[in-house]
């Protein structure tokens, strides 16, 4: 597949100086530019997110402890995919499922997809008499 070839859209070998300090710079740029999601850059908007949520700001700790230590969990599966289709291909792949991981995230507050606010719910609705066990 010509999309996959190392020397395509351009062969970097052809060019006048060394490429890889092109790398160099695009991958500061990407660093600088990942800051909103690292924990300087989200510091700034935890009440926000606690307000928005109404969590309290232990359970936002612990939501980014978990994600924190499951993103660590899966960096050998992602190294192991870069070793067994390469660079580019496990990138798309992940950018493709970062966006749906996003979209999905998005989503929540307006499907009530978590299962806690279905038990939440369900708590509710017994405690008022109007749950399954009030029809017996």
């Amino acid at each position: 597949m010509k999309l996959l070839d190392p020397d395509f859209p351009f062969a970097p070998r052809r060019l006048p100086f060394f490429y890889g300090w092109v790398v160099a710079v695009a991958s500061t740029v990407g660093m600088i530019a990942s800051i909103p999601g690292q924990t300087m850059g989200v510091s700034v908007s935890t009440d926000h997110l606690i307000g928005a949520t109404g969590i309290s700001r232990l359970t936002l700790s612990n939501t980014y402890l978990v994600g924190t230590v499951a993103s660590a969990l899966l960096l050998p599966a992602g190294g192991a995919a870069v070793d067994r289709w390469g660079t580019r291909t496990t990138a798309l792949l992940a950018a493709i499922l970062l966006g749906f991981t996003l979209g999905f995230l998005g989503a929540i507050d307006q499907v009530r997809m978590l299962p806690a606010q279905h038990a939440r719910r369900r708590r509710r609705d017994d405690y008022r008499g109007d749950g399954p066990q009030s029809r017996v």
